[in-house]
């Protein structure tokens, strides 16, 4: 502490991030000129899987106030289900981004002209596709119908993370097969696409594009 504190004083205004190593925030941010731009900061394990940071800020801090630094703010959940922007979706867990336009039927064709049945807003956007809204037909989840071919299958524990060509667009699916079921490279699979959990973000309001 007796090294941290002079050191976090002395900063310019800047944004400051820093993990607490068992330190209290308000300790850290004692003598600090701008306390609202000292956030812990503290990142999620294993971190070589899953590349998010959790920050917190001082009661000081006012939320959205640091607009060129700030993609999103809300709890993990909240932020894995509903992103903002591609970016926001890619940086947190696995995702396939399917760039395309949405009919005004609803209907989401990607550019390599995948259709995706649904009831988005008309006007060019990215799909978001989530492995878990990618399943097999045999699971009988409820979503669009269609025929994959296996890219890759890579076998982590207890689930089988696969990628898929889907009519020329590449999904992420991740199953839990039985022992000596799990696909290969090659193989055709009928898969269900859960439509109704699909984020399509417009284009316009999608700086991470």
């Amino acid at each position: 502490m007796d090294l941290k504190q002079p050191l976090l004083a002395a900063a310019p205004g800047v944004l400051i991030c820093s993990s607490t190593s068992g330190l209290r925030p308000s300790l850290l941010a004692a003598g600090v000129k701008h306390p609202e731009r000292l956030l812990v900061a503290h990142p999620f394990n294993p971190v070589y899987l899953l590349p998010l940071v959790e920050l917190c800020g001082s009661p000081s801090a006012t939320p959205g106030g640091s607009p060129d630094v700030e993609e999103q703010v809300g709890t993990p959940g909240e932020i894995y289900e509903t992103p903002a922007t591609s970016f926001v979706a890619k940086f947190i867990g696995w995702c396939s981004l399917l760039k395309g336009t949405v009919g005004t039927d609803g209907t989401f064709t990607s550019d390599s002209g995948l259709h995706v049945v649904g009831n988005w807003t008309a006007g060019p956007g990215t799909a978001v596709i989530r492995p878990e809204q990618v399943k097999l037909s045999s699971d009988g989840a409820a979503g669009q119908s269609l025929t994959a071919r296996v890219v890759e299958s890579h076998y982590y524990g207890g689930a089988t993370r696969v990628v898929l060509d889907v009519n020329g667009e590449q999904l992420t699916m991740q199953e839990r097969f039985s022992f000596g079921r799990h696909p290969t490279p090659g193989d055709l699979l009928s898969i269900t696409i859960k439509t109704d959990e699909i984020r399509v973000l417009p284009s316009n309001e999608d700086p991470g594009l």
